[in-house]
């Protein structure tokens, strides 16, 4: 019998009688047993979590999605993980937004429907680093073209804060489906008007994966942000516009043709030729005359 029958048979009735601490030690000897009390140490931690220790709620949370097997997930550590995002601590949500999505990305039948209840709203949370983490966390719970997720985040695109919009266009851009018009209408007028450069990078950055090859509405805000004050947005719309217009250099040539000017030659200037008189026969016997007299001297 080797390490790893011992610790699937011992482990269980082992780990019924140690505490949290004495589970997190056992999880450090070796793989065998850190298998064998992954079961008691998750229930143990999620008394943890219901707790009220706000240091120690976020270690545990941190510690579970550590425990979940991905491949497979935890729905019970899903839902726990979704209740703390309630929490009024910012710590405890940022934990939890990772926790979620540690415990519900391998769940069969997916778990969409509760990540955009949960995550949704955490995109104009109050804290940066609670945005980010739902921004990155929803697209990997949420299948592209979901049309809940996209109806819940699009609100997002009217927010008042920068940072929202921004990141409410970065999960747009990985969610979205192709050929949304309204969608679509929206984010070109957020290349085009919004007052903050970067959300406009970031809305001339998402709309190629929004829009098909040739979609004159895209084509004419990229076009458009070519013109942009901020250097930064016509780089990323020249780069995009690449990608939308029915032939990748189409544009340019057209924005060519417009400021092409015919080149002005300078007139030629007049030479002044001096050219010598013709000898009329009068003068030609006066010369004649002149050089002989100069000879008889």
């Amino acid at each position: 019998m080797d390490l790893g029958d011992v610790a699937s048979s011992v482990g269980p009735q082992l780990a019924g009688n140690l505490g949290l601490r004495e589970l997190l030690s056992a999880r450090t000897c070796c793989g065998c047993l850190a298998s064998a009390v992954r079961g008691p140490l998750a229930l143990g931690l999620m008394e943890v979590v219901s707790g009220r220790t706000t240091v120690l709620r976020v270690g545990a949370l941190r510690l579970l999605a550590s425990l979940v097997d991905g491949s497979r997930g935890d729905r019970q550590v899903a839902a726990l993980a979704a209740q703390c995002l309630d929490d009024t601590r910012t710590d405890v949500r940022h934990a939890a937004v990772s926790a979620l999505v540690g415990a519900a990305e391998g769940l069969q039948g997916g778990y969409a429907e509760t990540a955009v209840r949960v995550l949704a709203p955490a995109l104009s949370d109050c804290d940066d680093h609670v945005c980010m983490a739902a921004s990155k966390a929803l697209p990997k719970l949420v299948p592209r073209g979901d049309a809940v997720a996209i109806a819940a985040v699009m609100p997002h695109l009217n927010s008042a804060l920068p940072r929202v919009r921004r990141l409410a266009l970065c999960v747009l851009g990985e969610i979205g489906a192709k050929g949304n018009l309204k969608l679509i209408r929206d984010v070109s007028k957020l290349v085009v008007t919004d007052a903050h450069w970067h959300v406009r990078v970031a809305a001339a950055r998402v709309l190629p994966s929004l829009v098909e090859r040739g979609n004159n509405l895209a084509a004419g805000a990229l076009e458009a942000a070519l013109k942009d004050s901020e250097p930064a947005v016509q780089k990323v719309a020249a780069g995009a516009l690449a990608h939308v217009s029915a032939l990748p250099s189409m544009p340019f040539l057209a924005i060519k043709a417009r400021e092409w000017r015919s080149p002005r030659r300078k007139p030629r200037s007049k030479r002044q030729l001096s050219l010598p008189a013709a000898d009329t026969p009068g003068t030609k016997n006066a010369k004649n005359s002149s050089a002989a007299g100069i000879k008889k001297r």
